[in-house]
């Protein structure tokens, strides 16, 4: 009996170490569960001739990191019934405070664009500067759209001659 009262003192003495060894052992084993996928397990053929198909885990969304146009900008698929419709079609160049000069191509298939802001530079489809992202270049009406950030609009520039 004196054996059993020492092993359960003992015991009654280390307790908040034997619980934090649980702990980090719980821990350990849900950050395994997490880097270690499980294994797939091939489905097997229902009927004589058919390949067996195996069934693969889901992939999941992971946003990526620095994507903040979802902020200025309304995602398509969304429906906005207080949307309030601009009679003009717009935001204009003048207003966004940037202009069209000329369309060249740079690369064979790519095109560029100058394009005057506070300076006059040639510009990539893609390339962001300053407030502005050029999306997109029509090299045959001569135009480009342009997204400007200030304004979470977008603003289509043709060229002046």
């Amino acid at each position: 009996m004196d054996k059993i009262l020492k092993f359960f003192k003992k015991l009654w003495l280390f307790k908040e170490r034997i619980v934090l060894v649980m702990l980090l052992g719980f821990l350990g084993y849900n950050v395994y569960k997490i880097f270690v996928p499980n294994e797939v397990e091939p489905v097997l053929p229902t009927r004589p001739g058919e390949v067996p198909v195996a069934k693969l885990p889901e992939p999941r969304m992971v946003d990526v990191p620095g994507s903040y146009r979802t902020l200025t900008q309304r995602n398509p698929f969304s429906y906005y019934s207080d949307a309030e419709i601009d009679p003009r079609g717009g935001l204009t160049g003048e207003e966004a405070g940037i202009k069209l000069l000329d369309i060249k191509e740079g690369a064979p298939g790519k095109w560029r664009a100058r394009l005057k802001t506070k300076s006059s530079k040639w510009y990539d489809e893609g390339d962001s500067f300053e407030e502005f992202e050029l999306q997109n270049i029509d090299p045959v009406g001569q135009t480009a759209t342009v997204f400007a950030e200030r304004f979470g609009k977008t603003v289509v520039l043709s060229v002046e001659k």
